[in-house]
């Protein structure tokens, strides 16, 4: 193959990379009551080690945090600004990674695994782990040429106040680039994530 098409084919490669929407993908516990639930409460969540400059910050975790109260305004829930007067609990988890993209295709992302992972806190410290992971997993090509891309996998988690349990998390990818985290982008894509919560 010459470089010229390899180019091109690279260039088609980015093309459809931008234009596509991720879906949305949902976990939720079997046993939990999403009918009674009315009011919630923002809960900080744990530090994940993250290095990348756009989503490894302060101004976007306060746009999800608005974005996910705002969300959940619009669909009929209530916000309390203290833990006790919440039914349920609400918080997010950005987590970055790279995959890689060759021909023939080769990928590498993350998937479910039963271990806890991500800590969350309150304004008294360590509240505890959730019972739900992201593990790693992939299809490895051994020839081929490629390019690489940036990663973030947006989770936003509902805890029961009174269990402390996870019953319900929704996560969607997006290529780490600053127009995927602009206010309106972030609001779209919490939109997105909750707009199957509660489940039906």
């Amino acid at each position: 193959m010459t470089k010229l098409a390899r180019c091109l084919m690279l260039l088609v490669g980015f093309t459809l990379l931008a234009g596509c929407v991720s879906p949305v993908s949902v976990e939720s516990s079997r046993s939990a009551h999403f009918a009674g639930l009315n009011d919630f409460a923002w809960l900080k969540p744990g530090k994940t080690p993250l290095k990348n400059p756009i989503v490894d910050s302060g101004i976007v975790a306060h746009r999800i945090k608005q974005a996910v109260i705002e969300a959940l305004r619009n669909r009929g829930f209530s916000y309390r600004k203290h833990r006790s007067q919440a039914q349920f609990l609400v918080t997010d988890h950005l987590i970055s990674h790279r995959e890689m993209v060759t021909n023939p295709p080769f990928f590498y992302g993350y998937g479910f695994y039963g271990a806890p992972f991500f800590p969350y806190y309150d304004d008294d410290g360590f509240f505890g782990p959730g019972p739900f992971g992201f593990g790693s997993f992939g299809a490895y090509g051994s020839y081929g040429y490629g390019y690489s891309y940036q990663v973030a996998v947006l989770v936003i988690d509902i805890i029961d106040a009174k269990t402390h349990r996870l019953i319900w998390r929704g996560w969607i990818s997006r290529q780490v680039r600053q127009s995927n985290f602009s206010p309106a982008a972030i609001y779209r894509a919490v939109n997105r994530i909750l707009g199957h919560f509660p489940p039906r």
